[in-house]
């Protein structure tokens, strides 16, 4: 499966979820400590927004300077991902994109590697929704197999911070490794 179309599944993975998201469960709690669901819906938007910025040649600094919004509504939020998916999708598929070099914040990295990066990212945020909502929690069997191959290798490189809490690998399904090893527990 090459990267754009496991970006495109994670991100119909999550817009599944979101679909079930109104009225009070917005306010929910999900399993990323102290977001509620409109928190982690405008985290995806903002990581979106960032991607398109990263993808542009913006160093990692200005790109989250620009996309720390916060204000996100529950009525605006299911259209602010979904533009926001869009732009991401655009500007992944824009000719060489795939092969630029980008400042992430945790490393420079080709374009590639971001579209496989975004949708782990996009996946795993799938699940704390589905978590948070009481919705379908399985996620996408082949999506789960390229995500637990690339992202979570280059997570677990990174170490615990600010950002990942990865734990141990005890076993079990591949979705249970990878959430486990994100310091979910599923």
């Amino acid at each position: 499966m090459d990267e754009l179309t496991v970006l495109r599944r994670a991100v119909t993975e999550f817009d599944r979820r979101l679909r079930d998201v109104a009225g009070d469960r917005w306010r929910w709690p999900t399993p990323c400590e102290s977001w509620t669901v409109l928190e982690l819906v405008e985290h995806v938007a903002n990581g979106n927004r960032m991607a398109v910025l990263l993808l542009n040649g913006a160093t990692a600094d200005r790109a989250a300077a620009r996309v720390r919004r916060g204000g996100l509504t529950a009525d605006a939020a299911a259209g602010d991902l979904r533009d926001s998916a869009e732009e991401q999708a655009r500007a992944f598929a824009e000719h060489g994109a795939l092969q630029r070099l980008c400042q992430h914040p945790a490393d420079r990295i080709s374009g590639r590697e971001f579209a496989l990066y975004r949708a782990g990212d996009i996946a795993v945020h799938a699940w704390d929704l589905a978590r948070a909502t009481g919705t379908v929690e399985a996620l996408d069997h082949e999506l789960v197999a390229v995500v637990l191959t690339t992202y979570l290798p280059w997570v677990t490189a990174l170490g615990p911070n600010d950002q990942f809490d990865p734990g141990h690998d005890p076993g079990g399904s591949p979705q249970e490794r990878l959430l486990t090893a994100l310091g979910r527990r599923p």
